[in-house]
């Protein structure tokens, strides 16, 4: 036996998972496709400039941190200040009415507009408001707002604390849930990028005894007496557990024809975004730290304001189109809207340009949780019955949190659960 424990998928739920087994006291082997480790967690350093892959934030008091502390690791970041958060509508920039002085001083609303948004926050903030089964974002914001412009805000904050943007489908439970968690406790951005994050979790389960191994694509799972493995350059591995931290569509081709396997997260529905990411020497001067947009899905954030992200002066920028389900905008279409958010936010910036990055459709989860399909109830199980021995985790999985909150909380299940099963094969 080369394992006890193999896992497949070396970004932020394959490293948790094999760090925790790995302590655990099982022995692990982890198989990454990529030259890599990290996933949609890596950090690239551009001119000094640390580039996560599109705008990420740390839930305070989420699975992902609890998860973290666990394991010994504690990651560096701050609260991202948002005194002066704009809100863009209908071309212009406003004071985001995100607490109560800011809402009444705010030029987006109307005096109807504000008392109803007061009411709507009280339900956002307070613990008796909430959402009703099967009921969508769309439904629940409706029963919480009167009027359009208030709406609109509350889909705004749906989208900067999910990053999905259907709220007709979203699942209204999970996404009050989620909003509630974004302003309390809040988030952090991270020094140096979420390279962080992925560097300790190496040296954890390396040090716990876990093997990692990058470039190792695997491409065929079958069953016999134990698990057998087969990589991409012909060799094989065995181990009598398996945890499978990769996409829904990777554990569909690679473990297809294990038994109730053919179909296992086909109804996913990916959430999509578009980022665009600029370094400049300096902030722009008379420029503005953090924009929601309310009437475009659209966000903008200096994230080195908070975080050690940019060189010594320098400033890094993040801009999101959080895309709607099947929305595939032209990259001219994007560029031109991040650039004119640029120039509305940062303006002046042009001259002051030092790096970028641009990822105009880039996949930041595998699954909306939506109200048709029970909502996170009805995501995939860690624990697949059908086949003992074989676990799964990732953001579409498990029923608990969003984002890598549920990476996070399902890794830690598997890994749990894959080691009481091997244990449980013992004399």
């Amino acid at each position: 036996m080369d394992a006890e424990v193999i896992v497949i998928g070396g970004g932020l739920a394959g490293l948790i998972a094999a760090a925790k087994a790995a302590r655990a006291g099982c022995r692990v082997i982890l198989l990454e496709s990529a030259s890599e480790f990290g996933g949609r967690a890596r950090t690239r350093p551009i001119n000094g400039f640390h580039f996560n892959q599109g705008a990420h934030a740390l839930y305070r008091a989420g699975p992902l941190e609890r998860g973290l502390a666990e394991l010994g690791i504690h990651v560096s970041g701050i609260k991202p200040p948002l005194k002066s958060a704009r809100v863009l509508h209908q071309g212009r920039l406003h004071a985001a009415p995100f607490d109560l002085l800011s809402l009444l001083g705010t030029g987006v609303f109307d005096a109807a507009d504000k008392l109803d948004a007061m009411g709507a926050m009280a339900k956002l903030t307070g613990s008796g408001f909430g959402a009703r089964a099967g009921e969508t974002a769309q439904a629940l914001f409706a029963r919480m707002a009167r009027r359009p412009k208030v709406r609109d805000l509350l889909a705004a904050l749906m989208r900067l604390s999910t990053y999905g943007n259907a709220p007709d489908l979203a699942d209204g439970a999970a996404v009050l849930a989620q909003m509630r968690l974004a302003l309390d406790p809040g988030v952090l951005y991270l020094d140096h990028g979420w390279a962080q994050m992925v560097d300790a979790l190496i040296k954890t389960a390396q040090g716990a005894g876990a093997h990692l191994h990058p470039n190792r694509a695997v491409a065929q799972i079958t069953r016999g007496d134990v698990f057998s493995v087969a990589m991409a350059d012909g060799t094989s591995l065995k181990a009598p557990s398996l945890i499978l931290a990769v996409g829904p569509h990777v554990v569909r081709q690679i473990a297809g024809e294990l038994p109730k396997l053919e179909a296992i997260g086909e109804s996913a529905m990916p959430v999509m975004a578009a980022c665009f990411d600029i370094g400049l020497a300096r902030p722009a001067e008379g420029g503005v730290n953090f924009v929601l947009g309310i009437d475009q899905p659209l966000y903008f954030s200096v994230h080195s304001v908070a975080a050690g992200l940019a060189p010594p002066g320098g400033s890094l920028v993040q801009i999101l189109r959080y895309l709607a389900p099947g929305e595939m905008p032209s990259k001219a279409q994007l560029e031109s809207e991040f650039e004119g958010l640029m120039d509305l936010a940062q303006p002046g910036w042009r001259p002051l340009e030092q790096a970028r990055q641009s990822l105009f459709m880039m996949l930041v989860a595998n699954d909306l949780p939506r109200a048709a399909s029970g909502g996170l109830a009805g995501r995939a199980r860690v624990e697949l019955t059908a086949c003992p021995g074989l676990f799964v985790a990732g953001d579409w999985v498990g029923q608990e949190a969003w984002l890598s909150d549920a990476a996070a909380a399902s890794a830690g299940a598997a890994a749990q659960k894959a080691m009481a099963y091997v244990r449980g094969l013992g004399p």
